[in-house]
Protein backbone atom coordinates (compact mmCIF):
# COMPACT_ATOMS: atom_id res chain seq x y z
CA UNK A 1 0.00 0.00 0.00
CA UNK A 2 1.19 3.44 -0.79
CA UNK A 3 0.32 6.18 1.48
CA UNK A 4 0.57 9.85 0.02
CA UNK A 5 1.94 12.62 2.96
CA UNK A 6 4.83 14.84 2.99
CA UNK A 7 7.24 12.59 4.89
CA UNK A 8 10.66 14.72 5.01
CA UNK A 9 8.69 17.02 6.83
CA UNK A 10 6.75 15.17 8.98
CA UNK A 11 9.44 12.40 10.49
CA UNK A 12 11.11 13.64 13.35
CA UNK A 13 14.87 14.70 13.57
CA UNK A 14 16.27 13.30 16.51
CA UNK A 15 15.84 9.82 18.57
CA UNK A 16 16.28 6.32 16.96
CA UNK A 17 13.35 5.33 19.01
CA UNK A 18 11.29 8.16 18.09
CA UNK A 19 12.08 7.33 14.77
CA UNK A 20 10.93 3.80 14.59
CA UNK A 21 8.06 4.51 17.02
CA UNK A 22 6.61 7.34 14.55
CA UNK A 23 7.65 5.02 11.51
CA UNK A 24 5.61 2.26 12.65
CA UNK A 25 2.71 4.64 13.77
CA UNK A 26 2.49 5.49 10.33
CA UNK A 27 0.01 2.42 9.16
CA UNK A 28 -2.33 4.29 10.68
CA UNK A 29 -2.26 6.60 7.59
CA UNK A 30 -3.65 3.97 5.04
CA UNK A 31 -6.21 3.00 7.22
CA UNK A 32 -9.06 5.83 6.75
CA UNK A 33 -11.16 3.33 4.82
CA UNK A 34 -10.98 0.16 6.79
CA UNK A 35 -13.89 -1.34 8.90
CA UNK A 36 -13.54 -1.92 12.47
CA UNK A 37 -13.59 -5.62 11.86
CA UNK A 38 -10.68 -5.65 9.41
CA UNK A 39 -7.59 -7.14 10.34
CA UNK A 40 -4.41 -4.91 10.44
CA UNK A 41 -1.47 -6.68 10.87
CA UNK A 42 1.77 -4.86 11.97
CA UNK A 43 4.68 -5.77 11.42
CA UNK A 44 8.31 -5.36 10.21
CA UNK A 45 9.45 -6.20 6.20
CA UNK A 46 11.23 -7.95 7.27
CA UNK A 47 8.37 -10.06 9.21
CA UNK A 48 6.92 -12.59 6.99
CA UNK A 49 3.64 -14.63 8.08
CA UNK A 50 2.41 -17.49 6.50
CA UNK A 51 -0.38 -17.43 4.39
CA UNK A 52 -2.04 -20.04 6.76
CA UNK A 53 -1.44 -18.34 9.69
CA UNK A 54 -3.39 -14.74 7.95
CA UNK A 55 -6.30 -17.12 6.64
CA UNK A 56 -6.80 -18.54 10.32
CA UNK A 57 -6.73 -15.00 11.67
CA UNK A 58 -8.98 -13.62 9.28
CA UNK A 59 -11.27 -16.81 9.92
CA UNK A 60 -11.37 -16.49 13.76
CA UNK A 61 -14.29 -14.82 15.16
CA UNK A 62 -13.43 -15.11 18.92
CA UNK A 63 -9.78 -13.02 19.10
CA UNK A 64 -9.52 -9.49 18.22
CA UNK A 65 -5.61 -9.55 18.53
CA UNK A 66 -3.44 -11.97 17.51
CA UNK A 67 0.43 -12.25 18.45
CA UNK A 68 2.74 -13.86 15.71
CA UNK A 69 5.64 -16.38 17.12
CA UNK A 70 7.90 -16.07 14.37
CA UNK A 71 11.49 -18.42 13.89
CA UNK A 72 14.18 -15.53 13.74
CA UNK A 73 16.88 -15.39 11.37
CA UNK A 74 20.07 -13.66 10.39
CA UNK A 75 21.87 -12.85 7.25
CA UNK A 76 20.40 -15.97 5.25
CA UNK A 77 16.78 -17.55 5.16
CA UNK A 78 18.42 -20.51 6.72
CA UNK A 79 20.49 -18.88 9.47
CA UNK A 80 18.20 -19.46 12.31
CA UNK A 81 18.29 -18.32 15.72
CA UNK A 82 17.79 -21.68 17.99
CA UNK A 83 18.34 -20.72 21.63
CA UNK A 84 17.69 -17.58 23.50
CA UNK A 85 14.65 -15.69 24.53
CA UNK A 86 14.27 -14.54 20.84
CA UNK A 87 13.79 -17.84 19.17
CA UNK A 88 10.22 -17.84 18.98
CA UNK A 89 9.51 -14.64 20.07
CA UNK A 90 6.00 -12.95 19.13
CA UNK A 91 6.80 -10.55 16.03
CA UNK A 92 4.34 -9.47 14.37
CA UNK A 93 0.88 -8.71 15.91
CA UNK A 94 -2.29 -8.22 14.36
CA UNK A 95 -5.56 -6.55 15.76
CA UNK A 96 -9.14 -5.46 14.47
CA UNK A 97 -8.96 -1.70 13.28
CA UNK A 98 -11.18 -1.01 16.12
CA UNK A 99 -8.73 -1.66 18.12
CA UNK A 100 -6.39 0.77 17.52
CA UNK A 101 -8.81 3.27 18.30
CA UNK A 102 -7.32 3.10 21.91
CA UNK A 103 -3.55 2.01 21.37
CA UNK A 104 -1.74 3.19 18.50
CA UNK A 105 0.17 0.74 16.31
CA UNK A 106 3.64 0.45 18.13
CA UNK A 107 1.62 0.25 21.69
CA UNK A 108 -0.14 -2.50 20.77
CA UNK A 109 2.70 -4.49 19.27
CA UNK A 110 4.71 -3.58 22.84
CA UNK A 111 2.24 -4.84 24.50
CA UNK A 112 1.29 -8.10 23.17
CA UNK A 113 5.20 -8.91 23.14
CA UNK A 114 5.53 -8.18 26.47
CA UNK A 115 2.73 -10.11 27.72
CA UNK A 116 0.75 -7.15 28.79
CA UNK A 117 -2.71 -7.39 26.07
CA UNK A 118 -3.99 -10.70 26.25
CA UNK A 119 -3.79 -12.03 22.45
CA UNK A 120 -4.29 -15.39 20.82
CA UNK A 121 -0.41 -16.78 20.61
CA UNK A 122 0.24 -18.58 16.99
CA UNK A 123 3.27 -20.91 17.44
CA UNK A 124 5.19 -21.48 14.16
CA UNK A 125 4.16 -18.40 12.30
CA UNK A 126 6.33 -17.56 9.62
CA UNK A 127 9.79 -16.09 9.60
CA UNK A 128 11.66 -12.91 10.57
CA UNK A 129 14.50 -12.80 8.09
CA UNK A 130 16.86 -10.26 10.10
CA UNK A 131 19.92 -8.88 8.02
CA UNK A 132 19.20 -10.78 4.80
CA UNK A 133 21.18 -10.47 1.86
CA UNK A 134 23.31 -7.93 3.79
CA UNK A 135 27.10 -7.99 3.55
CA UNK A 136 29.39 -7.34 6.60
CA UNK A 137 29.40 -3.02 5.34
CA UNK A 138 25.28 -2.85 4.86
CA UNK A 139 25.35 -4.92 8.56
CA UNK A 140 27.90 -2.33 10.30
CA UNK A 141 25.65 0.79 8.02
CA UNK A 142 21.96 -0.49 9.70
CA UNK A 143 23.48 -1.01 13.45
CA UNK A 144 24.93 2.74 13.08
CA UNK A 145 21.40 3.76 11.96
CA UNK A 146 18.88 1.70 13.90
CA UNK A 147 17.26 2.01 17.14
CA UNK A 148 19.22 -0.43 19.37
CA UNK A 149 22.44 1.96 19.74
CA UNK A 150 23.29 -0.15 22.50
CA UNK A 151 24.71 -2.21 19.91
CA UNK A 152 26.72 0.27 17.87
CA UNK A 153 30.05 -0.24 19.67
CA UNK A 154 33.26 -0.09 18.05
CA UNK A 155 34.29 -3.07 18.83
CA UNK A 156 31.47 -5.13 17.89
CA UNK A 157 31.48 -3.08 14.36
CA UNK A 158 35.02 -4.08 13.90
CA UNK A 159 35.26 -7.58 14.47
CA UNK A 160 32.13 -8.22 12.58
CA UNK A 161 32.69 -11.44 10.81
CA UNK A 162 29.55 -13.33 9.19
CA UNK A 163 31.66 -16.25 7.70
CA UNK A 164 32.79 -16.72 11.44
CA UNK A 165 29.65 -16.46 12.77
CA UNK A 166 28.31 -18.99 10.72
CA UNK A 167 31.10 -21.55 11.48
CA UNK A 168 30.91 -20.75 15.29
CA UNK A 169 26.64 -20.25 15.55
CA UNK A 170 27.66 -17.35 17.98
CA UNK A 171 25.41 -14.42 18.54
CA UNK A 172 26.06 -11.34 16.52
CA UNK A 173 25.90 -9.24 19.51
CA UNK A 174 27.57 -11.64 21.62
CA UNK A 175 24.42 -11.92 23.95
CA UNK A 176 24.42 -14.93 26.60
CA UNK A 177 22.57 -17.74 25.73
CA UNK A 178 21.96 -17.20 22.16
CA UNK A 179 22.54 -19.74 19.65
CA UNK A 180 22.95 -19.93 15.70
CA UNK A 181 22.60 -22.78 13.28
CA UNK A 182 22.29 -23.46 9.62
CA UNK A 183 19.07 -25.17 8.79
CA UNK A 184 17.42 -27.11 5.77
CA UNK A 185 15.87 -24.98 3.03
CA UNK A 186 12.95 -26.91 3.73
CA UNK A 187 12.17 -25.03 6.75
CA UNK A 188 12.15 -21.42 4.58
CA UNK A 189 9.17 -20.02 2.81
CA UNK A 190 8.09 -22.48 -0.36
CA UNK A 191 7.93 -19.81 -2.74
CA UNK A 192 11.35 -18.29 -1.59
CA UNK A 193 12.79 -21.84 -1.49
CA UNK A 194 11.74 -23.01 -4.80
CA UNK A 195 13.32 -19.90 -6.87
CA UNK A 196 16.84 -20.86 -8.42
CA UNK A 197 17.34 -17.09 -8.52
CA UNK A 198 17.38 -16.46 -4.83
CA UNK A 199 19.63 -19.11 -4.17
CA UNK A 200 21.97 -16.37 -2.81
CA UNK A 201 19.79 -15.78 -0.26
CA UNK A 202 21.23 -19.17 1.36
CA UNK A 203 23.94 -20.16 2.47
CA UNK A 204 25.53 -23.08 1.26
CA UNK A 205 25.67 -25.91 4.06
CA UNK A 206 29.00 -26.10 6.40
CA UNK A 207 31.93 -28.34 5.55
CA UNK A 208 32.03 -31.32 8.02
CA UNK A 209 34.56 -30.33 10.34
CA UNK A 210 37.23 -33.44 11.44
CA UNK A 211 36.59 -34.92 14.96
CA UNK A 212 39.51 -33.17 17.21
CA UNK A 213 39.95 -29.96 14.68
CA UNK A 214 42.46 -28.97 17.70
CA UNK A 215 45.03 -26.33 17.25
CA UNK A 216 48.57 -27.10 16.83
CA UNK A 217 50.24 -25.22 18.76
CA UNK A 218 53.78 -24.10 17.94
CA UNK A 219 56.51 -24.29 20.84
CA UNK A 220 58.19 -21.08 21.80
CA UNK A 221 61.54 -20.60 23.44
CA UNK A 222 63.20 -20.60 26.14
CA UNK A 223 61.30 -23.07 27.45
CA UNK A 224 59.77 -25.89 25.05
CA UNK A 225 56.51 -25.88 25.98
CA UNK A 226 56.27 -21.80 25.73
CA UNK A 227 53.38 -20.09 27.29
CA UNK A 228 52.00 -23.43 28.55
CA UNK A 229 54.41 -22.74 31.66
CA UNK A 230 52.08 -20.38 33.00
CA UNK A 231 48.82 -21.83 31.25
CA UNK A 232 45.64 -22.61 32.75
CA UNK A 233 45.84 -26.31 31.92
CA UNK A 234 48.88 -26.34 34.40
CA UNK A 235 47.17 -24.38 37.17
CA UNK A 236 44.23 -27.05 37.52
CA UNK A 237 46.75 -30.29 37.13
CA UNK A 238 48.45 -28.61 39.74
CA UNK A 239 44.87 -27.55 41.84
CA UNK A 240 43.99 -31.54 41.44
CA UNK A 241 47.02 -33.29 42.35
CA UNK A 242 45.79 -35.28 45.12
CA UNK A 243 43.56 -36.61 42.77
CA UNK A 244 45.91 -37.75 39.87
CA UNK A 245 47.81 -40.68 40.54
CA UNK A 246 49.45 -43.67 38.29
CA UNK A 247 48.95 -44.05 34.89
CA UNK A 248 47.21 -41.08 33.69
CA UNK A 249 45.45 -41.00 30.40
CA UNK A 250 45.48 -37.59 28.66
CA UNK A 251 42.49 -37.31 25.92
CA UNK A 252 43.02 -35.08 23.13
CA UNK A 253 46.24 -34.43 24.17
CA UNK A 254 47.98 -32.52 20.58
CA UNK A 255 51.66 -32.16 21.10
CA UNK A 256 50.75 -32.47 25.24
CA UNK A 257 51.84 -29.13 26.02
CA UNK A 258 49.55 -30.16 29.33
CA UNK A 259 50.55 -33.41 29.90
CA UNK A 260 54.15 -32.53 30.02
CA UNK A 261 53.66 -30.27 33.56
CA UNK A 262 52.52 -34.15 35.08
CA UNK A 263 56.08 -34.86 35.58
CA UNK A 264 56.00 -32.47 38.60
CA UNK A 265 53.25 -34.43 40.64
CA UNK A 266 55.42 -37.42 42.27
CA UNK A 267 51.68 -39.49 42.04
CA UNK A 268 52.16 -40.03 38.42
CA UNK A 269 53.97 -43.05 37.20
CA UNK A 270 53.28 -42.99 33.25
CA UNK A 271 51.70 -40.88 30.89
CA UNK A 272 49.27 -41.91 27.79
CA UNK A 273 48.47 -39.01 25.45
CA UNK A 274 45.90 -40.15 22.97
CA UNK A 275 44.66 -37.78 19.81
CA UNK A 276 44.40 -38.37 16.41
CA UNK A 277 46.82 -35.37 15.44
CA UNK A 278 49.46 -37.85 14.12
CA UNK A 279 51.59 -34.92 13.81
CA UNK A 280 50.66 -33.60 17.10
CA UNK A 281 51.70 -36.63 18.77
CA UNK A 282 55.02 -37.21 16.44
CA UNK A 283 56.08 -34.09 18.34
CA UNK A 284 54.78 -35.23 21.63
CA UNK A 285 57.32 -38.44 21.45
CA UNK A 286 59.72 -36.06 20.43
CA UNK A 287 59.32 -33.27 23.38
CA UNK A 288 58.86 -36.59 25.93
CA UNK A 289 62.33 -38.24 24.63
CA UNK A 290 64.10 -36.07 27.87
CA UNK A 291 61.17 -36.40 30.44
CA UNK A 292 62.38 -39.26 33.12
CA UNK A 293 58.66 -40.02 33.10
CA UNK A 294 56.95 -43.08 31.14
CA UNK A 295 55.45 -42.23 28.28
CA UNK A 296 53.11 -43.56 25.42
CA UNK A 297 51.62 -41.64 22.58
CA UNK A 298 48.46 -43.20 20.42
CA UNK A 299 46.66 -42.07 17.60
CA UNK A 300 43.57 -43.51 18.46
CA UNK A 301 39.35 -42.26 18.57
CA UNK A 302 37.82 -43.54 21.38
CA UNK A 303 34.51 -42.95 19.17
CA UNK A 304 35.28 -45.39 17.34
CA UNK A 305 37.66 -47.60 18.68
CA UNK A 306 36.65 -47.96 22.33
CA UNK A 307 38.17 -47.59 25.81
CA UNK A 308 42.21 -47.92 26.04
CA UNK A 309 43.43 -50.85 27.39
CA UNK A 310 44.68 -51.13 30.07
CA UNK A 311 42.52 -48.48 32.04
CA UNK A 312 43.69 -45.96 33.64
CA UNK A 313 44.15 -44.49 37.06
CA UNK A 314 43.52 -40.91 36.22
CA UNK A 315 42.06 -39.70 33.36
CA UNK A 316 42.68 -35.77 32.19
CA UNK A 317 41.27 -34.00 29.25
CA UNK A 318 41.94 -30.02 28.01
CA UNK A 319 40.05 -28.05 25.69
CA UNK A 320 38.24 -31.50 23.36
CA UNK A 321 35.10 -32.25 24.22
CA UNK A 322 33.97 -29.21 22.29
CA UNK A 323 35.15 -30.66 19.27
CA UNK A 324 32.87 -33.63 19.67
CA UNK A 325 29.65 -33.78 17.14
CA UNK A 326 26.71 -34.13 19.73
CA UNK A 327 25.93 -37.41 18.17
CA UNK A 328 29.19 -39.12 18.83
CA UNK A 329 29.41 -37.43 22.50
CA UNK A 330 28.05 -40.49 24.26
CA UNK A 331 30.21 -42.92 22.67
CA UNK A 332 33.24 -40.59 23.63
CA UNK A 333 32.46 -40.28 27.26
CA UNK A 334 31.81 -43.99 27.40
CA UNK A 335 35.44 -44.81 26.15
CA UNK A 336 37.06 -42.71 28.22
CA UNK A 337 35.02 -43.67 31.42
CA UNK A 338 35.57 -47.45 29.95
CA UNK A 339 38.96 -46.21 29.96
CA UNK A 340 39.66 -45.59 34.19
CA UNK A 341 39.68 -47.68 36.43
CA UNK A 342 37.14 -48.20 39.15
CA UNK A 343 37.60 -45.74 42.03
CA UNK A 344 39.71 -43.29 39.76
CA UNK A 345 39.31 -39.62 38.81
CA UNK A 346 38.49 -37.64 35.68
CA UNK A 347 39.53 -34.24 35.27
CA UNK A 348 38.13 -31.95 32.31
CA UNK A 349 38.14 -28.68 31.90
CA UNK A 350 36.98 -26.74 28.39
CA UNK A 351 35.63 -23.20 27.30
CA UNK A 352 32.53 -21.71 29.04
CA UNK A 353 29.55 -22.46 26.83
CA UNK A 354 30.35 -20.05 23.42
CA UNK A 355 33.46 -18.06 25.37
CA UNK A 356 35.49 -18.77 22.97
CA UNK A 357 35.19 -17.72 19.31
CA UNK A 358 36.11 -21.16 17.57
CA UNK A 359 34.85 -22.23 14.37
CA UNK A 360 35.96 -26.10 15.22
CA UNK A 361 33.84 -25.68 18.32
CA UNK A 362 30.95 -27.91 17.48
CA UNK A 363 29.45 -28.94 21.29
CA UNK A 364 28.79 -26.11 24.00
CA UNK A 365 28.78 -26.79 27.60
CA UNK A 366 27.83 -25.41 31.24
CA UNK A 367 27.92 -26.71 34.38
CA UNK A 368 24.57 -28.38 34.15
CA UNK A 369 24.69 -30.01 30.49
CA UNK A 370 28.05 -31.16 31.15
CA UNK A 371 27.59 -32.83 34.52
CA UNK A 372 24.51 -34.55 32.73
CA UNK A 373 26.89 -35.95 30.06
CA UNK A 374 29.63 -37.36 31.96
CA UNK A 375 27.06 -38.88 34.70
CA UNK A 376 25.33 -40.18 31.85
CA UNK A 377 29.16 -42.11 30.79
CA UNK A 378 28.82 -43.43 34.47
CA UNK A 379 30.95 -41.25 36.41
CA UNK A 380 29.68 -39.02 39.65
CA UNK A 381 30.27 -35.66 40.18
CA UNK A 382 33.02 -33.67 42.40
CA UNK A 383 32.74 -30.37 41.34
CA UNK A 384 31.31 -28.40 38.08
CA UNK A 385 31.82 -24.96 37.87
CA UNK A 386 32.99 -22.03 35.81
CA UNK A 387 36.59 -21.09 36.25
CA UNK A 388 37.87 -17.82 36.60
CA UNK A 389 40.68 -18.29 38.57
CA UNK A 390 43.27 -18.00 36.72
CA UNK A 391 44.47 -16.02 33.75
CA UNK A 392 42.77 -17.99 31.26
CA UNK A 393 38.96 -16.68 31.80
CA UNK A 394 36.25 -18.53 30.80
CA UNK A 395 36.43 -22.17 31.21
CA UNK A 396 34.31 -25.06 32.54
CA UNK A 397 35.89 -27.03 34.89
CA UNK A 398 35.15 -30.75 36.41
CA UNK A 399 36.45 -33.27 38.42
CA UNK A 400 34.69 -36.31 38.40
CA UNK A 401 35.14 -39.87 39.63
CA UNK A 402 34.50 -43.39 38.80
CA UNK A 403 32.08 -45.47 41.34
Amino acid sequence: MAVPGDWHADTPKSGFWIREKFQRNQILRGLHDAAPHDLVMISDADEIPRADTVRAMRDDRRHEVFGLRQAFYYFYANYRNVQGPEAASVWTVAATRARLDDLTPDQLRLRVRNGAQPARLIDDAGWHLSYLAMDEEAVRAKIRGFAHQEYNRPELLDALDIPALLASGRDLYDRPGYAWQLVGREEAPRWLASQPELAHLFAPAAPPLVRYAKESYLTVEPSPFGFWERHANRRILQAYAPFIQGRVLDIGCNHCASTYWLRENPRVSEVVGVDLNEQALSLARELFEAVPLASLFVEHDLTADGPIVPPADTVVSFHTLEHIYADDVADFLSSACRSLVPGGYFVISMPYDRAYPDPCHVGFYTEASLARAMEAAGLETIECFRDDRFDEKDLLTGLFRKP
